[in-house]
């Protein structure tokens, strides 16, 4: 399904919202970033996400840069009842999913630190080179840690729904290793198990901030005119 297509490649960078305890752990967060996918050295999609956090209330509105796409995807998830809704804003269509219970998985990267230093979005940040295998898959850039165990769940679901997707196996080892969070990254991977194929992957924190005024709570619900449906186009 394309739409879950396109929010996996938005996922991946999610650690980004945990630095949201940098300002307040119970505040309202806003922040925005960019994931770019290339092949063979071409730009093929282009994405800016929106991410809105209140408490254990999270909504990504993905919006295609790219002028050949129309379409713009909404996803809303709870992280008190696991509740995940994926939106169609074309179809005014939405599925719902219960998110299953994390598990632990064995590391399957390695993360070899630098010295390299770089400021994303205001935040300071450390390169890491990624490896499988000891090949070279690609770099992370990682804000310092914080304590921010109520935002950091709502990564740990979201990556178990997209487990089985290679970035997230990336962003579940460093959540277990808690070397930090990442504000940039540049990843090698292979979107299809079954085509040896690969794309890069660019996602890159643009702007954080809290919110003069909280956000409504219907912020976070099902939109009025959408139906619900087993599987969307």
């Amino acid at each position: 399904m394309y739409l879950i297509r396109y929010i996996a490649q938005a996922v991946v960078a999610l650690g980004i919202f945990c630095l949201a305890g940098i300002y307040l752990a119970h505040a309202d967060i806003l922040f925005k970033q960019t994931t770019e996918t290339e092949n063979a050295g071409e730009q093929v999609s282009s994405y800016e996400q929106t991410i809105s956090i209140q408490k254990h209330l999270m909504k990504i509105e993905i919006k295609p840069k790219n002028a050949d796409h129309t379409d713009t995807q909404t996803l809303i998830f709870n992280a008190q009842t696991g509740r995940l809704w994926i939106f169609s804003d074309k179809e005014k269509q939405y599925v719902e999913k219960i998110l299953p219970k994390n598990k632990t998985t064995k590391n399957q990267y390695m993360f070899e630190k630098t010295n390299r230093q770089n400021t994303f979005a205001k935040f300071l940040a450390v390169q890491y080179i990624v490896k499988q295998n000891n090949d070279m898959i690609g770099e992370v850039w990682l804000a310092k840690n914080q304590d921010t165990p109520m935002l950091k769940n709502h990564l740990v679901h979201l990556t178990q729904v997209f487990q089985s997707d290679p970035q997230q196996v990336i962003l579940n080892d460093l959540l277990m290793l808690d070397l930090g969070y990442p504000v940039y990254s540049i990843l090698k991977i292979k979107p299809d198990p079954k085509n040896t194929q690969s794309v890069v992957l660019r996602t890159r924190l643009e702007h954080i901030e809290t919110p003069l005024k909280p956000f409504d709570r219907t912020w976070f619900s099902v939109p009025d005119g959408y139906q619900k449906t087993k599987d969307l186009p």
